[in-house]
Parts: C-alpha cells; structure tokens; sequence
C-alpha cells in the first residue's frame, strides 16, 4: 500500500524482472466498495508485469482532494522502471488519460474513455448525469494531462458516445475502432481472447492486435447493438430478431430480456411478450420492472379477449396476476377484473359467448349479392 485517504488507495505488486509498470485506475463501480482491488490486478501479475493500482473508493471520476498526494506517491515508485504505460477503461480510462504525463507513462492503453462527464464540456453525455451532478471538478480539462509524447491506444465504439469522447482528445493517438459493441470494450475484448494479448502490447510498445468481424458476430454485444439500430431506424421486426439472437448467446440475461420484451410490445406481439416474463420469472427474475411489464401485457391480452367476446379466456388470462410474486395492489385488480368479466358473462344473452368463438363465414362477394337479388325478382 503506497497511499490511502477516504477516497482514493494505491496499490503497488512487485516481484517481476520485466522492468515494465503497468498503472491502471478503476472504472465506475456498479456496486458500494468493499474491498481494495486493482483493475485487471490479477492478470496484469500473471502476465509477468508489476503493476501500480489507483483505486477509487466511490464513483469520483479522480475529482478528490487526495489525488495530489497519491500521485506523488505513485511518481516515487514510478522511477523504478524502465517502461510505465497507464490503462483503464471509463472513469479508468480518465484517470489512464488525465494522469498520463503526470506519471511519465510510455504509453496509455484506454477503453471506451470518458474525457469527461462535466455538463459544460461535454453536452452530449447523458449516461453519469447522476454522477456529475454530485461532483466539483477540479480537473475537467483532460487533454492539459495527457503525454506529449508516446504511444496512445483507444478503443472504443464509434457508433455510440464513446466516439464523441474520443474525438476530443487532441494528442495523438492510435484509434481502434470497434463498432456495434457498446460501452463494455473490456468484457467484449477479453470474451474473444483479446484483452490480454492486446494490454501486453501495449505495455511493450508493440502494435495491437484487432478483432476481426467474424469475432464480433459471435458475441451478444454485437447482435443487442444491431437491434437498438435496427429499432431506432423503425425496422422493428429486424430488431426483434436480431434481439432474440442476442438474448440467445448471452445465456438469457435480465438485461437483454427486458429489451426484447419491450421490442415484443412495440410490435404488438403480446402473447410472446408475457411468454417472456413467464420464462423470466420462472428463472428467479421476479423484479419489480418485470411483475411490471408481466401484469400490463396480461391486462393487455385480457382487456382483448374480452372486447371480442371471450370472457372465460378473459378471466383465466388473469389468473397468474392473483397469487405470488405479485404484490397486493395487482391482485386485487385482477381479481376485480375478473369479477367485472363475470357479471358481463352473467348478463350477456345465451350463446353469444360461443358465437363470439365461432368462426365466422366470409362475406358474400357484392357482385353475388346483386345476381341473388335479381333472380329473386324475376322468380323461377
């Protein structure tokens, strides 16, 4: 342990004869801290490489007080090495960037970098709006602390708001550009095998190795990404099938299932809708969104059935909605409805109900109506 405050440690791992430091700084934390850990610490040890870890404490962005201090902590065990690159990718890839030059680094390894999340100077960013507001910034100006010289690797992909970072670094950099793979640069990169191959370049200054497309349509970011296109275009049934191969491949996260649920209503496919839910909750996903979504398409494909006169399917539609996991407001909503649905069945004349399920015959063509008609009139 090199240093440690409320907000910010630095980790240091020795015992490699590379010569070569590798920095990394922690990416936004999903969940509270609870325990100090580097970014890519394990790997970056296997690899033969010491490694210097900046790890933040809480969602920061590196906007601390005790920054000052940790890096002159971090400058000390620095010059030890012959070789020093930064890595890190988001709020890690911030820090990878901002603090590039101040840490004399090589070299900086970023993924999916976030220049900022300052309103002001990034307008465009919307996604850690509930961050930002939280924060002072004392170090907006990103491209103030990047090296001047050295090699400069981002990957990132442009078809989202990581390209619009990137755009705004104004030192020279060498970018990777991966598309239809969304923010999670890393786990897309390490679940085709080339997070390791490509950090490892980086750290001896080598070119890196790229995916190959035939690597991206393997991968669920690939197809989820091509969906929320696909959708945004309008091409709805393209989005739904490209979002079923994408649920598919990712071992049917809750994630992807919402998206694909969402992308069902949109298209009016109901039945698949609650089929869905029914599936997702039988997986032990019984959130709130979920039961949400599962009650509305259900009162949905209800109100349907009885519009068009089948009050019993109605009624036994809804039966799911009366017991658990759903909480006492949709129960009793659903038990009302079937109420509602019984009364009507109760005061609707005999055989309507089965008339209604009845299919009915086509309409006579008008050009035979007419023939019927005059034959009638001139008789036999």
């Amino acid at each position: 342990m090199l240093y440690e405050d409320d907000d910010v440690a630095v980790l240091h791992d020795v015992g490699s004869d590379s010569g070569i430091l590798v920095i990394s700084f922690t990416p936004l934390l999903p969940k509270p801290f609870k325990r100090l850990e580097g970014f890519g610490q394990r790997a970056i040890a296997r690899m033969g490489f010491d490694g210097l870890y900046f790890v933040a404490k809480h969602n920061h962005w590196w906007q601390v007080e005790g920054m000052a201090a940790a890096l002159s902590a971090a400058q000390t065990a620095r010059r030890g090495y012959s070789r020093a690159i930064t890595y890190g990718t988001s709020m890690g890839a911030y820090g990878a960037l901002a603090f590039s030059g101040a840490l004399e680094a090589d070299g900086v390894f970023a993924l999916s970098p976030q220049l900022s999340i300052d309103a002001e100077e990034v307008p465009f960013e919307k996604r850690w709006r509930s961050h930002a507001g939280r924060l002072t910034f004392k170090r907006a100006q990103l491209n103030e602390g990047v090296i001047k010289t050295g090699e400069i690797d981002i990957v990132y992909d442009p078809m989202n708001d990581d390209g619009k970072h990137a755009a705004l670094l104004q030192a020279p950099a060498r970018h990777i550009r991966i598309p239809l793979v969304g923010h999670g640069t890393p786990d897309y990169l390490h679940r085709i095998g080339l997070l390791k191959p490509m950090l490892a370049a980086a750290a001896c200054g080598k070119p890196l190795p790229t995916p190959t497309l035939r690597e991206r349509r393997d991968q669920h970011y690939y197809f989820a990404n091509l969906a929320k296109l696909a959708a945004r275009r309008g091409r709805l049934p393209l989005a739904v099938t490209l979002m079923e191969r994408a649920y598919a491949l990712s071992g049917k996260v809750l994630g992807y299932g919402n998206v694909l649920a969402s992308f069902y209503h949109r298209a009016g496919r109901f039945d698949e809708e609650a089929d869905l839910c029914r599936d997702l909750i039988a997986r032990g996903f019984a959130r709130p969104a979920v039961l949400k979504r599962y009650a509305a398409v259900l009162n949905t494909i209800a109100s349907a059935q009885a519009k068009s006169g089948r009050l019993v399917e109605a009624s036994m539609t809804l039966v799911p909605l009366t017991g658990e996991p759903f909480p006492d407001d949709v129960r009793e909503d659903a038990l009302e409805r079937q109420r509602t649905f019984q009364r009507s069945r109760a005061r609707a004349p005999k055989g309507v109900e089965a008339a209604a399920r009845r299919p009915q015959p086509a309409l006579m063509p008008r050009y035979a109506i007419g023939f019927l008609r005059n034959w009638l009139r001139r008789g036999p």
